[in-house]
Protein backbone atom coordinates (compact mmCIF):
# COMPACT_ATOMS: atom_id res chain seq x y z
CA UNK A 1 0.00 0.00 0.00
CA UNK A 2 1.60 3.18 -0.80
CA UNK A 3 0.96 5.90 1.57
CA UNK A 4 2.30 9.43 2.51
CA UNK A 5 3.55 8.84 5.99
CA UNK A 6 3.58 12.63 8.39
CA UNK A 7 6.17 12.57 10.74
CA UNK A 8 6.96 15.11 13.60
CA UNK A 9 10.06 17.29 13.30
CA UNK A 10 9.93 19.48 16.22
CA UNK A 11 8.38 18.72 19.90
CA UNK A 12 5.54 19.80 21.79
CA UNK A 13 5.50 20.60 24.98
CA UNK A 14 3.50 21.34 28.50
CA UNK A 15 5.32 22.02 31.62
CA UNK A 16 3.31 19.40 33.26
CA UNK A 17 5.12 16.51 33.41
CA UNK A 18 2.40 14.14 32.74
CA UNK A 19 0.21 15.70 30.04
CA UNK A 20 3.90 16.79 28.14
CA UNK A 21 3.71 12.39 27.35
CA UNK A 22 0.78 12.65 25.16
CA UNK A 23 2.42 15.86 23.09
CA UNK A 24 3.81 14.98 19.79
CA UNK A 25 7.94 14.97 19.89
CA UNK A 26 10.42 14.28 17.14
CA UNK A 27 10.07 11.22 15.46
CA UNK A 28 6.70 10.82 16.45
CA UNK A 29 4.09 9.23 13.67
CA UNK A 30 1.44 11.64 13.27
CA UNK A 31 -0.59 10.42 10.69
CA UNK A 32 -1.27 9.04 7.20
CA UNK A 33 -2.90 9.70 3.98
CA UNK A 34 -3.19 7.05 0.87
CA UNK A 35 -0.89 8.39 -1.98
CA UNK A 36 -2.35 10.72 -3.99
CA UNK A 37 -4.09 12.78 -1.42
CA UNK A 38 -3.97 16.35 -1.88
CA UNK A 39 -2.01 18.24 0.67
CA UNK A 40 -1.94 21.80 1.55
CA UNK A 41 0.45 24.53 0.86
CA UNK A 42 1.42 24.87 4.20
CA UNK A 43 1.11 20.96 5.14
CA UNK A 44 3.85 20.82 2.38
CA UNK A 45 6.02 23.12 3.66
CA UNK A 46 5.46 23.21 7.68
CA UNK A 47 8.86 23.16 10.00
CA UNK A 48 6.88 21.08 12.19
CA UNK A 49 6.74 17.68 9.96
CA UNK A 50 7.88 16.20 6.60
CA UNK A 51 5.67 13.90 4.43
CA UNK A 52 7.27 11.11 3.16
CA UNK A 53 5.71 8.59 0.97
CA UNK A 54 6.46 4.32 1.80
CA UNK A 55 5.12 1.48 0.18
CA UNK A 56 4.05 -0.24 3.62
CA UNK A 57 1.95 -3.52 4.03
CA UNK A 58 -0.94 -2.25 6.25
CA UNK A 59 0.03 -4.63 9.31
CA UNK A 60 3.23 -2.90 9.58
CA UNK A 61 1.77 0.64 9.01
CA UNK A 62 -0.82 -0.20 12.11
CA UNK A 63 1.47 -1.57 13.80
CA UNK A 64 3.66 1.79 14.25
CA UNK A 65 0.64 3.81 14.57
CA UNK A 66 -0.40 2.13 17.50
CA UNK A 67 -0.90 4.11 20.68
CA UNK A 68 0.73 2.80 23.63
CA UNK A 69 0.09 0.04 25.50
CA UNK A 70 -1.38 0.09 29.03
CA UNK A 71 -4.30 1.18 31.77
CA UNK A 72 -4.64 4.75 30.50
CA UNK A 73 -5.89 4.77 34.61
CA UNK A 74 -2.52 4.29 36.10
CA UNK A 75 -0.46 6.48 33.78
CA UNK A 76 -0.27 9.25 30.90
CA UNK A 77 -0.02 7.31 27.94
CA UNK A 78 1.97 8.64 24.92
CA UNK A 79 0.53 8.92 21.50
CA UNK A 80 2.41 6.46 19.82
CA UNK A 81 4.08 2.84 21.15
CA UNK A 82 7.41 3.26 18.17
CA UNK A 83 9.15 7.08 17.78
CA UNK A 84 11.46 6.87 14.50
CA UNK A 85 15.16 7.64 14.98
CA UNK A 86 15.21 10.30 12.56
CA UNK A 87 18.99 9.97 12.66
CA UNK A 88 18.50 6.92 10.81
CA UNK A 89 16.61 8.28 8.10
CA UNK A 90 19.17 9.88 5.71
CA UNK A 91 16.76 10.94 3.37
CA UNK A 92 14.80 12.70 5.39
CA UNK A 93 16.28 16.59 5.12
CA UNK A 94 15.01 18.55 8.16
CA UNK A 95 16.15 21.41 6.93
CA UNK A 96 14.27 21.54 3.71
CA UNK A 97 11.46 23.66 3.91
CA UNK A 98 9.61 21.48 1.07
CA UNK A 99 9.93 18.17 1.18
CA UNK A 100 7.94 14.85 -0.13
CA UNK A 101 10.50 12.66 -0.03
CA UNK A 102 10.54 8.53 -0.38
CA UNK A 103 11.61 5.74 2.26
CA UNK A 104 11.70 2.11 1.74
CA UNK A 105 9.78 0.06 4.84
CA UNK A 106 12.68 -2.00 5.38
CA UNK A 107 14.57 2.35 6.38
CA UNK A 108 11.07 2.50 8.49
CA UNK A 109 11.50 -0.38 10.60
CA UNK A 110 15.43 0.43 11.00
CA UNK A 111 14.43 3.52 12.36
CA UNK A 112 11.53 2.43 14.34
CA UNK A 113 12.62 2.51 18.15
CA UNK A 114 9.82 1.13 20.31
CA UNK A 115 9.01 3.16 23.46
Amino acid sequence: MLVDLVIALTDKVNPDPILDLGCIKVGDLICWELQGHQWSAHELTSPNWRIVTIDILPTTLNALMAPEDGDPGIKKLRRRKYRLDLSKLAKLDRDRKNIKGKVTQAELMDAAVLL
